[in-house]
């Protein structure tokens, strides 16, 4: 099963924009999906789609000034496309919500940690017989690599 199309959002392109981005992942992820994909990846100044209305985009590109934005949406799909190799396989996690764990073919382990409130988190990864205990700080977005 793959998901082929993200919610566009309303071209905020703001950190709660790449938080709820990431609900969608995870919960697509968790329910089977294999693929997920983002549906706008440049849109140009003013997040107008080529269809007309406002939307997100991972960049933003604004022609007259010649600038490039990266939205926390691009940092949020960076997080994971760096350290999650093509052929990976989504580990199972008790936490529902804000913890996505993948097993790569090369043996390593990536752990993705989110934090969507507004008070910093403490946090224990159990991987394998190794615990993580760290703080995640509100609204944040966190990624360990497990060789």
């Amino acid at each position: 099963m793959m998901h082929t199309e993200a919610e566009c959002g309303n071209g905020s392109n703001d950190w709660g924009a790449a938080e709820h981005t990431w609900w969608q992942m995870s919960h697509y992820l968790r329910n089977g999906c294999v693929v997920f994909s983002y549906w706008n990846m440049v849109l140009s100044k003013g997040n107008v789609s080529p269809w007309g209305w406002k939307q997100n985009a991972l960049v933003s590109v604004d022609p007259e000034t010649q600038t490039v934005t990266y939205n926390p949406e691009f940092y949020l799909m960076k997080h994971l496309c760096h350290w999650v190799n093509p052929g990976s396989v989504r580990l199972e996690t008790t936490d529902r919500d804000d913890v996505l764990a993948f097993g790569n073919e090369d043996g390593s382990k990536v752990v993705m940690m989110v934090n969507r409130s507004n008070d910093d988190r403490n946090i224990s990864v159990k991987v394998g017989g190794q615990y993580l205990n760290t703080v995640l700080k509100a609204h944040s977005f966190h990624t360990v690599h497990i060789k």
